[in-house]
């Protein structure tokens, strides 16, 4: 579920509200999953000369006893609106890398993309998977078990 809210019509401001559901998420494998919370569609009314479409991300980690762990975070956009199911990935200019060396504290995700400005409606979301097997990352908990919802923003700019 996606709220508008109707703050400056330039900016066109949404945030994604519908991780009230989401609970903790681990990821173990180098198979690449959905960030579950994150998936937000996002309409551009009126562009006023805007040259981008920002994806705006929040997201809790919790501390982890791999003492050098990374995980990779990568913004994929629906392909085709009639099936949900159908996803890509918008390229290596939408990766990033969240490496921890000897961290042992929680951790707060934060990150933007810039997609080129578009017409119409377009539903994004963020995909991870760990560098290796050997590392692990558990997501939207921090270390004393308490959850945390993604925030997910998005506008012009």
């Amino acid at each position: 579920m996606t709220f508008f809210i109707p703050t400056d019509d330039r900016n066109n401001l949404i945030y994604n509200a519908s991780a009230s559901a989401v609970s903790y998420q681990n990821f173990y494998s180098t198979t690449q999953s959905d960030i579950d919370g994150t998936e937000v569609s996002y309409e551009v009314k009126n562009s006023f000369n805007a040259s981008y479409v920002v994806y705006d991300y929040t997201i809790q980690q919790a501390w982890q006893e791999d003492l050098d762990s990374r995980i990779y975070i990568e913004l994929w956009q629906q392909t085709d609106v009639n099936d949900s199911s159908t996803y890509a990935s918008l390229g290596a200019s939408y990766r990033v890398t969240e490496k921890f060396d000897n961290q042992r504290q929680d951790n707060v995700l934060t990150g933007k993309f810039l997609v080129p400005i578009y017409a119409g409606i377009r539903k994004f979301k963020l995909r991870a998977r760990p560098r290796d097997s050997g590392s692990y990352y558990t997501l939207h908990m921090d270390s004393s078990y308490n959850r945390y919802t993604p925030i997910i923003k998005m506008y012009i700019f």
